[in-house]
C-alpha cells in the first residue's frame, strides 16, 4: 500500500488536540508529571505555534462531566493510551479496555484507538470492534522490533 506524501501542513493545521489526564490531582504521580512535561513541550519556542491547538486537561473520560468538558461528542478520534510505567499492567489495560468500552458505548462512530501493554488483553478489545489497526500492544511492538534486529543487522 502507498504511503501518503506531500506536507498535510493544511490539515493538520485545522485539527485540535485535547489531553484529558487521570490521576494527576497529586504532586508526583504519573498523571501530573505528564502534565508538566506537555507544558514544558508546549512553552518551548519551536513549538508556541501548538499551544493554542492542545488542550491539557485533567479528569477521566469514565465521568460525565470530563466526557463533555473533553468535548468528546465531537471528536474525530479518541486515544486512550496506557501508563507505560504502571505498576501492574494488566490492571492498566483492563481499566484502558473499560475506558475503550465506554466510548465506543456513548459515540459509536467516532474511531477509538488504544495502547495496550500486553498484547493477550487485545482479545478484551474485539467486543469493541476495534481491529488490529486499531490497537497497539507494546510488548508485541518491543519483540517487533527485536526481530526486525535480526533480519536486519543494525536497525535496532
Amino acid at each position: 500500500r502507498a504511503l501518503p506524501s506531500g506536507d498535510h501542513s493544511e490539515e493538520s493545521a485545522l485539527i485540535d488536540v485535547i489531553f484529558l489526564l487521570s490521576g494527576g490531582e497529586k504532586r508526583g504521580s504519573y498523571g501530573m508529571a505528564v502534565l508538566e512535561s506537555l507544558n514544558n513541550w508546549l512553552r518551548h519556542r519551536s513549538n508556541r505555534h501548538l499551544a493554542e491547538r492542545v488542550n491539557l486537561l485533567q479528569g477521566s473520560i469514565l465521568e460525565p462531566s470530563d466526557f463533555w468538558r473533553s468535548a468528546a461528542p465531537s471528536s474525530t478520534a479518541i486515544v486512550i493510551i496506557a501508563n507505560l510505567y504502571s505498576r501492574d499492567p494488566n490492571v492498566e489495560d483492563s481499566e484502558n479496555v473499560v475506558r475503550v468500552l465506554s466510548v465506543k458505548q456513548r459515540l459509536p462512530d467516532v474511531r477509538v484507538m488504544c495502547l495496550l501493554n500486553k498484547a493477550q488483553n487485545y482479545s478484551l478489545l474485539k467486543t469493541a470492534d476495534l481491529t488490529r489497526r486499531d490497537v497497539v500492544c507494546l510488548d508485541e511492538f518491543k519483540l517487533q522490533v527485536i526481530s526486525k534486529g535480526c533480519v536486519v543487522p543494525g536497525f535496532s
